[in-house]
């Protein structure tokens, strides 16, 4: 899942629309947690990571809604994993597909452990292991961006899913996409 808002030019940002770079999200989620995680990862970039990687994909889970008319699965949790080559940051947002601004931020080795998956398999153990840096999602809603209170909470249950992770190497843009 790579957001319209990164895409280099027009023709690109009208292929991020095909159905392959989609995944079912909860309308609130998709317009103010997950776009706030997108506008971290954004900054990320836009900070000076000239090699900045992220694995963007949902964790299908025992607790997914059913399909909708049997036949459109609709995850529990998407996730964006963070490489920041440059700052030597690594981690991962878990965001619950519904409602509201609940989310986790966790170690690459605590979302394989929790999740079984692990997006970037071959960096180091000590920058899997990293916890805690990832910046917090950032709010644009409002006059002035602000920086989200992380909820409490800091891992997520355990889901069953295999990633059809895409990796996209970002590229540095405006703040907001344009």
């Amino acid at each position: 899942m790579a957001p319209n808002g990164d895409m280099p030019d027009a023709k690109s940002r009208w292929e991020s629309f095909a159905l392959s770079n989609m995944v079912p999200q909860n309308a609130d989620d998709n317009r103010n947690l997950w776009a706030d995680i997108e506008m971290a990862a954004r900054d990320l970039v836009l900070a000076g990571g000239n090699s900045v990687f992220f694995v963007t994909d949902p964790i299908f889970g025992p607790d997914d809604p059913p399909p909708l008319h049997g036949r459109v699965q609709v995850p529990e949790l998407p996730f964006k994993a963070v490489y920041d080559e440059t700052a030597g940051l690594a981690g991962v947002y878990v965001a619950q597909n519904g409602p509201g601004y609940r989310y986790w931020s966790m170690s690459l080795d605590q979302f394989k452990a929790n999740n079984g998956m692990q997006p970037f398999p071959t960096l180091s153990g000590a920058v899997a292991a990293l916890r805690g840096r990832l910046p917090p999602p950032i709010m644009e809603r409002g006059p002035f961006p602000t920086k989200a209170v992380r909820p409490a909470g800091a891992i997520s249950k355990p889901c069953n899913g295999v990633p059809k992770a895409v990796v996209i190497r970002a590229k540095p843009r405006s703040r907001h996409g344009g």
